[in-house]
């Protein structure tokens, strides 16, 4: 009798579920591989700009970031992601080099557009300034 309970319960548990089809598990788990698949080593350079707001206009300083002998050991491991509502969320993450936290418990923002989540340009803009970078894409506009 316990097993079908726990069968039952097990069932009810995939069906409140649903099917994948959003919701903030969904998101949450987007943003988080956004935010780590960037901070990858193991991702490809040239896929980087889409997950960033105005990509493009830090493919140069992707770019370049990409050619530090100590790009090839970095990783992100996001902690924490609240969604602000539809279109915002703000995440904590920790960017690793090997196994050691360079920047541990760092705040960001992600914003969705066109259906898909992305790091805030200002976020970016943010961590760039910490290093001591820059970038146009970073400066106002007038």
């Amino acid at each position: 009798m316990k097993r079908i309970a726990l069968v039952g319960a097990l069932v009810l548990a995939l069906a409140a579920c649903g099917g994948g089809g959003g919701g903030a598990a969904s998101d949450q788990a987007q943003i988080t591989k956004v935010f780590t698949s960037f901070f990858s080593s193991k991702e490809p350079v040239a896929s980087k700009p889409a997950l960033v707001q105005n990509g493009e206009e830090f493919k140069s300083a992707i770019e370049s970031l990409a050619t530090n002998p100590l790009a090839s050991h970095t990783s992100a491991k996001v902690s924490k992601v609240t969604i602000n509502g539809p279109s915002k969320a703000t995440v904590v993450y920790s960017i690793y080099l090997g196994s050691n936290p360079v920047f541990k418990n760092t705040t960001a923002h992600a914003l969705k557009e066109s259906g898909k989540w992305v790091i805030a340009k200002s976020s970016l803009c943010q961590l760039l300034a910490k290093e001591g970078g820059s970038t146009p894409a970073c400066q106002p506009t007038s």
